[in-house]
């Protein structure tokens, strides 16, 4: 998580980032946040999703990168940007579920 606030740091910092993509994911479960760079309301929700990595909650070893967990957040990553690029909408936040096989 410290990583991932100091990445956002940098990129409010440029007027070349336009979207910023974060993907987290333990076991099944995983999470999209999209953050239009322009948007000052987006950045501030976005920040308040972030903690520190103490707070963090392990996962058990076997769950930590169930590959299609990553498959799954990554195309949803990528449909955002193809969304983005052809000015269609994009959603701020996207929770991946396999346990009850549910996007939300």
């Amino acid at each position: 998580m410290k990583s991932r606030k100091e990445i956002f740091e940098e990129c409010k910092k440029s007027k070349d980032v336009q979207l910023f993509i974060d993907t987290r994911m333990g076991g099944l479960q995983g999470q999209l946040y999209c953050v239009d760079m322009s948007k000052k309301k987006e950045i501030k929700n976005y920040e308040k999703t972030l903690f520190k990595d103490e707070a963090a909650t392990p996962g058990r070893c076997t769950e930590r990168s169930i590959i299609f967990t990553v498959l799954g957040i990554v195309s949803m990553a990528c449909n955002q940007i193809v969304n983005a690029l052809k000015g269609d909408e994009i959603k701020n936040y996207i929770i991946l579920d396999y346990i009850t096989s549910s996007v939300y």
